[in-house]
């Protein structure tokens, strides 16, 4: 039986309800991780420090847009509600 390494970044999450805004170089993306399968990406703060999102539906379909290196600027822009299914989601804006 052979295992594969979960790798989980060791940077830390952001925190989109305290900060709204999340502007940086977009490092990287990692795909499948922890439980939900879900995609985790990284970025590069002005400052330096290095931080990281989880995706998710709305995020992701965004993301699928951006280049590593390319500066981007996410604006969470709270909860929205789905006209089709009437679900709640988180909303998010994706700027390059």
């Amino acid at each position: 039986m052979s295992y594969k390494q979960i790798v989980v970044s060791q940077k830390p999450m952001w925190d989109f309800e305290t900060n709204k805004v999340l502007e940086g170089k977009f490092l990287s993306c990692q795909d499948s991780v922890g439980r939900n399968k879900s995609f985790v990406y990284d970025f590069e703060l002005e400052n330096g420090d290095k931080i990281s999102m989880w995706g998710s539906t709305v995020l992701d379909t965004q993301m699928a847009e951006i280049t590593e290196g390319d500066k981007v600027r996410i604006t969470y822009l709270g909860m929205a509600e789905s006209p089709k299914s009437g679900r709640s989601y988180k909303n998010f804006s994706v700027e390059v």
